[in-house]
């Protein structure tokens, strides 16, 4: 059986990187990364993937534009995708019903369980979140909601944003 593909579209390198990361801990997936927004199409036309990871902010073209791209071509239109961005908070994100632009979207930072939960909706013979992925203490989620709400507020002033990979 051919392993499913997963797109990764994120002008952060590493969080692509921690992305691909957590996504090979999953399972047995072949990812393709692609750190310029403004090619995201074209490796989506090439690659075919199952499922597309896709940030929303991007210095050369907007997450929004790729998907409207993906959503009016033949090829990729069944191709589903899921936004990943840090220009919202986790509580944000679910005070919106966890939808964006018509797409479901992550807030970063991105938790394992997120990304599992996620890859078992669109590919769901492959990822079964378990006991490991399981969601983080309640010490860890503040922290979490912390470091978001500095992130945010970053984004707010035109500031660098910071990552971290939490596993």
């Amino acid at each position: 059986m051919e392993n499913k593909k997963i797109l990764v579209v994120d002008d952060e390198k590493d969080s692509a990187t921690a992305l691909r990361l957590f996504i090979e801990k999953i399972g047995k997936y072949e990812i393709r990364v692609e750190t310029i927004g403004s090619q995201a199409f074209a490796a989506a036309k090439q690659f075919k993937p199952d499922l597309m990871l896709l940030d929303i902010m991007m210095p050369d073209v907007d997450g929004g534009e790729v998907a409207n791209q993906m959503k009016a071509d033949d090829e990729t239109s069944d191709i589903p995708i899921v936004f990943v961005s840090g220009a919202i908070t986790k509580e944000e994100a679910r005070e919106q019903g966890s939808i964006q632009g018509g797409y479901p979207i992550i807030a970063k930072p991105v938790l394992m369980n997120e990304i599992a939960e996620v890859i078992g909706k669109y590919i769901p013979e492959k990822a079964r979140p378990s006991e490991e992925y399981a969601a983080p203490s309640l010490n860890t989620e503040q922290n979490i909601l912390s470091a978001e709400r500095r992130n945010h507020t970053r984004i707010q002033t035109g500031g660098r944003l910071s990552y971290t990979c939490i596993d």
